[in-house]
């Protein structure tokens, strides 16, 4: 996920967090506010966002290849604090990430780094984490509501699960035919 062009003083591989922090702190090199400039935006996908661990688990928790003890000890924590350690919902409230979108409660378990069958198996090569989202921001004034997303157990194409959500979002009237384009002056 790049969907930017490196502007002026932009280094040429931003990272996700970076794009995302831009976008959010009123566009991109050249792109405009893409997220004042629609009503609704919904944002679905592997954000890649995992968990920190080491503070809670100590030194190794966050290697790409964790040592066995941490999976055992993250079984027995459970899913209030894993969600704990969610590098995203930490960003989203240091406002670094992600500034004025929702994410339904997370009642399911971790989405990646699953066997690829149905179920929620995990692989021991990387800790599970919450990398499948489903965000969602609405103009000011535009009513809605997200439920809680849930994973699709039943995939096994990859090593995540899909997730998705139900969104209920409100409408502005349209404008009659006549409001747009405006009336030209004449001269």
């Amino acid at each position: 996920l790049n969907p930017v062009r490196p502007g002026p003083g932009q280094p040429s591989s931003a990272s996700q967090p970076q794009v995302v922090a831009a976008m959010g702190g009123g566009g991109v090199a050249g792109l405009g506010d893409v997220l004042t400039a629609h009503d609704h935006v919904v944002w679905v996908g592997d954000l890649n966002y995992r968990l920190d661990l080491a503070d809670k688990f100590g030194p190794g928790a966050d290697e790409k290849s964790p040592p066995p003890e941490v999976f055992a000890a993250a079984k027995r924590v459970g899913l209030d604090a894993m969600l704990a350690c969610d590098q995203l919902q930490a960003a989203v409230r240091r406002g670094e990430a992600f500034e004025g979108f929702v994410e339904g409660a997370i009642l399911h378990g971790p989405t990646f780094k699953v066997r690829r069958q149905a179920g929620l198996e995990y692989l021991q090569t990387r800790l599970p984490a919450f990398c499948d989202r489903v965000l969602w921001r609405s103009a000011v004034g535009l009513p809605g509501k997200v439920a809680p997303p849930w994973c699709v157990v039943g995939a096994s194409s990859s090593d995540h699960k899909p997730v998705a959500t139900r969104l209920t979002i409100g409408l502005q009237r349209p404008r009659p035919v006549w409001w747009w384009p405006p009336p030209r002056a004449r001269p």
